[in-house]
Order: structure tokens, then sequence, then C-alpha cells
């Protein structure tokens, strides 16, 4: 093999190796955790759509597992933890229905994890394996063995506890010295055991002090209008009105020293085709022209023009051409000359040439002060902008004297830029929820079935008096318990007992109340009649994945229970078994034989039934029947009667 095509082979087998890095998901976790370990897993990825507790399921082979666990999204990455059973066994994670990217492709799929279970008991464990919050918070912390002494690390702060085997206690951590969006964790350890638990505190942004708005006292506005410029000393205590302008103005020297009427801040000239005597006063003077008829629509005009004038009605002057600082010629007024207009740029000739800018305006407004020198073209609506400050002092493309402010998702900032909001999620102070979802059950007639549900409190507040509704299952269903406290961080069984006498099928909702607080489960129930060939894996559906088993994780004969056959009925509560057995904890009893009196009933039906028949065929085989008598007679007669005999007799 040459050199060239070594170097090729080489490089393929790189490229083919990095494949698997190229995906765009991640799932980091542990292949194998202790008995009733905090299992935290950490997923990285592009998700089109938020992932959510209910697509989150446990299994151990074809049996569905509730836990304690929850869902949170930290930044751009999704965090689950889970309380993990203390049996020994292999597990899967599943989140169904996930809708990411992967390597570029759009995709909605199941996400499974296969992990298993083993060892000894862990000694202690963190319940919750993550916080988003934006307030003080706590995290429980159990001891499964012996006393433990606990230390956690925050934010440069450690604390540590004593836990005696078979208690939780509550570390609690303050949040008040914290003004900004946090992302940290909290590290507890105790003897080789670590936890690194996601914490992330949002805090909202301080918002501007509110300025008060002083409002000047109004004084009336003065009767008499300012139709000139010019006025005289002696009305120096008089002012007028001008309502092109909405302004009061008053008499005052200009710098020419002429009285004029105008603000303190800015002394109008004389009016045009007046000019300002040593006497103080503004004179006509006869050789100037008329107020010109032609009104400056732009800023540009033409060296030719500069004997000539426009009329500026925004600001109620006469414009002359006279040349800027830039060199190019525009109207203006004796040392105020303006630039050329927006969109437009000096060139050497002096003259204001239309340029669009190159550079397209963005898609937010905002920009940088070094871009002041610089405009953008938007292309929708067709103009140039440049870049400005805004009333709240941030940089922004805009129009002249048009300013926009920050985009919607941005803030003004104190240092003039407009930047983006951290938005601010402040988590549900209740979370209580099902861990069984959209669930499907096939129950059987006659037969009374005992199903767990399992509710957990996943939150921060401990939930005093949940009550359960099951208003729309009454017919059929009890529940137990129908009202009870649920602390942070805890589960409660429900049961469900489940009677029909008759088949059909019924939809509709079991929900957990507290306060306003409410969370559902859909529930749809079938009821069959019972057949023992019947695997009791197709009776139990949960988010659309079949289960084994929605009760005991035991066998029936552990149970010391007793499977039916199809001849017979269960006197007590049934259990679906892990095995997939319909185990009746009771005795199973034949089906009763109908009663005597009933039987007698149908064989009176029965005899009375045939007699009225017999007794109409009788009649109608009557109505039918010959006379025999009278026919033998007739022809009795008939042969005998006499008869003319002719010719001569012969023997016969």
């Amino acid at each position: 093999m040459n050199l060239k095509r070594a170097c090729k082979y080489i490089l393929v087998l790189i490229v083919f190796s990095l494949f698997p890095l190229a995906s765009a998901l991640t799932v980091n976790m542990k292949q194998q955790y202790q008995p009733g370990e905090t299992l935290i897993a950490e997923i990285s990825g592009t998700f089109l759509d938020a992932l959510t507790p209910s697509q989150v399921y446990f299994y151990s082979e074809n049996t569905f597992i509730p836990m304690i666990y929850d869902v949170g999204k930290i930044k751009d990455k999704y965090y689950i933890y889970s309380i993990l059973p203390l049996r020994e066994r292999n597990y899967t994670l599943i989140i169904k229905n996930a809708h990411y990217l992967d390597k570029g492709q759009e995709k909605y799929q199941d996400i499974t994890r296969v992990f298993s279970v083993k060892g000894e008991v862990i000694p202690f464990s963190v319940n919750p394996g993550f916080i988003v919050t934006n307030q003080d918070f706590f995290i429980t912390v159990a001891s499964n063995s012996e006393t433990q002494t606990v230390k956690s690390d925050f934010l440069g702060s450690s604390q540590t506890q004593d836990i005696q085997e078979g208690i939780s206690k509550r570390v609690y951590f303050s949040t008040s010295q914290i003004t900004n969006f946090t992302y940290s964790s909290i590290k507890f350890s105790s003897g080789n055991i670590v936890y690194d638990v996601p914490v992330a505190i949002l805090i909202s942004p301080v918002p501007p002090p509110v300025v008060p708005l002083v409002i000047p006292p109004i004084t009336p506005l003065p009767t008499q209008n300012c139709t000139i410029h010019e006025c005289q000393q002696s009305q120096t205590q008089s002012s007028c009105y001008d309502s092109s302008r909405n302004q009061t103005r008053s008499c005052t020297k200009n710098i020419s020293g002429c009285w004029v009427w105008g603000p303190y801040t800015s002394l109008a000239t004389c009016i045009q085709n007046y000019t300002c005597q040593e006497s103080g006063s503004c004179i006509y003077n006869p050789s100037n022209l008329p107020l010109p008829t032609q009104n400056c629509t732009i800023h540009e005009c033409q060296q030719s023009q500069t004997q000539s004038s426009c009329y500026d009605s925004s600001r109620n002057q006469t414009q002359t051409c006279i040349q800027n600082s830039s060199g190019c010629w525009v109207w203006g007024k004796p040392g105020n000359p303006q630039k050329c207009s927006l969109g437009y740029a000096c060139e050497s000739n002096g003259k204001c040439i239309y340029q669009q800018p190159s550079f397209l305006c963005p898609s937010t407004p905002e920009c940088l002060a070094g871009q002041t020198e610089f405009g953008c073209y938007n292309q929708t609506l067709n103009v140039t902008r440049i870049c400005e400050k805004n009333f709240f002092g941030c940089w922004v493309w805009s129009q002249y004297g048009n300013p926009q402010t920050c985009a919607s998702s941005y803030i003004c900032a104190g240092n003039g830029s407009c930047v983006k909001e951290q938005p601010v999620i402040v988590p549900p102070s209740v979370k209580l929820r099902f861990v069984e979802s959209d669930l499907e059950l096939k129950v059987f007639q006659n037969f009374k079935h005992k199903i767990e549900l399992t509710l957990i409190n996943t939150g921060q507040v401990d939930l005093e008096k949940i009550k359960i509704n099951f208003s729309e299952f009454k017919s059929i269903m009890n529940v137990s318990p129908k009202e009870f406290n649920l602390d942070s961080g805890s589960s409660r069984k429900i049961y469900l007992f489940i009677n029909s006498n008759r088949t059909g099928s019924i939809n509709g909702s079991i929900s957990a109340n507290v306060g306003e607080y409410s969370t559902n489960l859909f529930l749809n129930i079938q009821i069959l009649k019972y057949n023992s060939s019947i695997y009791q894996g197709s009776l139990i559906k949960i988010g659309g994945n079949t289960s084994l088993n929605l009760g005991d994780e035991k066998n029936c004969s552990e149970l010391e229970g007793k499977v039916c056959s199809s001849n017979e009925v269960c006197n007590a509560d049934i259990i679906y078994t892990i095995k997939g057995e319909v185990c009746c904890q009771g005795t199973c009893k034949a089906k009763e034989k109908e009663s005597s009196s009933s039987n007698l009933l149908l064989a009176i039906g029965l005899i009375i039934g045939i007699i009225v028949v017999v007794f109409f065929i009788a009649r109608l085989r009557a109505k039918k029947k010959p006379n025999v008598m009278k026919e033998t007679l007739e022809k009795y007669e008939e042969r005998y009667k006499p008869k003319e005999i002719r010719g001569n007799l012969e023997k016969v």
C-alpha cells in the first residue's frame, strides 16, 4: 500500500469515527445505580417541543414502575431526577414522543435508556435532584443506613447535617444575596457518596427607577397671536401665541440687537424682507422679494440657487441655499447649515447624492454607538435608517428625530445598549401530579378490581386537604383515600375499587384538588365478560404503552390468591400481578345455576305452547277430513242400481 492510499484510508477512518459525535442528542446518566439512589440525568439537544413530566416513564421489563420524579430545564439543558426503588433489577427510562433535531433532521421518537439497580442500599438520597426557583428553597436529605453526616456546599457556603437512619431532614438555602440569574450546583457529600444538584436562581431584573413627571404650572395662552417676528421694546412684558409651533413667545432682543418674538433660548431673526436697524427695530426692506412660493421639500439645493430661497413651513422660516460644513449646498440659514437628507451623501462636487447603504438593517432595532456615521437599508420599508439614541438612552436604528425603542424582548441597559432580557420563569408553588398518564383499563363484569395509582408532590410546599374527585365514575368505582395531606417530595398511593354488573365503556377524568389547584388523570375503562384465557398484559395501557402490572409487584401465589377459571367468579378484590395474572384475593366460586322456580316456569310455558300448537293443528285437519261412510253408501247404491238391458243375453 503506497503512502497516498494509506493517508486516504486513515482519513476515512477518522471521519467515520467522528460520526457518533455529530449526534445532536446526548443523555448523560450512569448505567448502574445503587438501591434508593437519586438518579440525575442531564439531556442535551435541540428540542423543538419542550419536554414535560407526562412524557417520562419508568419500566422494568414490561411492568410500569411508579417513582417520584420530575423534569425541568435550565438554560439549554433538560434534567430528570428520580428516587430509585430499593429492589434490584433492570429498568428502562422512556421519554415518549420527543420532538428534536438529530444531525439536522427533525424527529418524533421515543428516547430510551436502560440502567440497572444493584448492590447495597445507598447511604443517603437527595430530593429533588434539581432546583429552578426565584426564592428561598430546601432539599430533603434522607438517610438509608445508620447515621449520616452530610455536608452541603453552595456558592461558597457550607452546612453539615447529622441524619439518623430512616430519617429525612430538610436543608434550607437562601437566595436573598443573589441579585442576578445564577446557574450553579449544590454538592452533597458523605463518605464516598457525592451528589451534584443543578440549581437555577431566577431573579427578575431590577426595573429602572420611575422618574416622577414634573408638570409645570399651566398658564393661560396669550390671546395675541404672533403674526410676525418683530416686536417693540415696549412689549417686553407681553407675549404672543405661535400656533405653528404651539408655543408662547415673548418680546426679547436677538443677537443682532432687534426686538423680536421668540423663546428665551432661541431668539428669532427679523422676518424675511426685514432688516435689523441700529434703532433695534426690524425695518421692512422694500428691495427684498416677498415670501418665496417654493417650499423646502428636501435639504439639498444647487450652487446656482444661492440667490434663491424656499419656505420651510415646518419652522415657518425662509431658507436660503448655503454650503454646509461638508461642502454640500443645502437649504438653511447662515450659521446653521443642515446635513444632506437621510439617504443622501455629500459628494466632492458639492452635491448631495442619494446612496442606498450597502449594510442591511438587522431584524431588531439595536445598534452600536460606533455606527452613528453609518446608515442601514430597511428592505421591508424601503427606507434608510441611522444609528441614534432613543428616549431611554439606547442606540437604535431609526429615522432622523424618530428613534425607536428596543425590541420587545430587549431592555435598555445602563451602558446605552439594548440587551436581551432574561426571561423570568417562576415555577408554580404547587407541583402535584399523578405518575400515571392516559390510563386505559379493561376490567371484568361482576368482578371487584383493585387498581393502584401514585400521586406525587414535587413542589416546595407541603399540601393539606388534597381531595380526590371521581364523580364521572361513581356508578362503578370507589376511591381510598378521598382526602389526605402530602408533604413536599413525597408520594401517596391511591386505590381505585371498580365493580360493574354491566358491560360497556366509560371515559372520564380523576382529579386531585388542593385549593384552586387541580391535576387530572384521563381514564378509559372498558368492562368485559370474564375470560380466563385473556392475557392480562393487554388489559392495562399507560400513556399508550402496555403494562403487565398496575397493582402489586408479586405473583398471585405470593399474595396467597387464586386465578379463577372462566366458570368461576371472585368474591373479593382482583389485583393485577407482575406476572400478568388476574389474582383473586378471596375465593373463586362457581357461577350460580338458575333457580328451580325459574326452571318450573319455563317448563310450564313450554307445555302450554305445545298444547296450543296441537289444538290448532287438530282443528285444521278436522276441517279437511272426508265422510267415509257416506262415500261407501253412495258407491254401493251406484253398483246395485237397476239398468236397462238391450239385445240378447249372453254368458259372461
